[in-house]
């Protein structure tokens, strides 16, 4: 539902940004996923037909860089994760920019921080309450 109807050129061109953006973000999450197998996948100690299962294997040069490299994987798998979440739901209510997000997102909200004021009744102060609020004042009152 997008927030006033572009023309057709124009909105031609927002789908198709949104859709590369989406796709990209989709790539990076598919190479991060590949890659993240292919490692684990290196990684696993097969024993041959002879050869002890129950022994752990020598240590290699490449074993000391399991901690950096788990990090860079799941670094980059959450992060191709979460773009295509954000692509994606900006794909899919037309937003293009920070500033269509912040005017859509006050448009679905106001409704409803009107209907919540509306049922929720004030609240009385009580003394410790008046007490607590004076004291906090007072705490961070600035004095210039």
């Amino acid at each position: 539902m997008p927030l006033n109807e572009p023309p057709a050129d124009d909105r031609k061109f927002r789908r198709g940004k949104e859709m590369s953006r989406f796709f990209v973000s989709t790539a990076l999450t598919l190479f991060f996923s590949k890659l993240t197998h292919r490692t684990i996948s290196m990684m696993k100690y097969r024993p041959t037909t002879f050869q002890a299962n129950h022994v752990i294997p020598p240590m290699n040069s490449s074993t000391k860089l399991i901690a950096p490299q788990a990090v860079a994987l799941s670094t980059g798998l959450s992060a191709g994760f979460f773009s295509m979440v954000v692509f994606g739901t900006c794909w899919i209510f037309d937003i293009n920019s920070v500033q269509e997000f912040t005017l859509g997102f006050k448009r679905v909200l106001s409704p409803l921080s009107e209907r919540i004021a509306n049922k929720v009744p004030p609240m009385e102060d009580d003394e410790a309450t008046s007490e607590l609020e004076n004291e906090l004042k007072d705490l961070f009152k600035t004095d210039k």
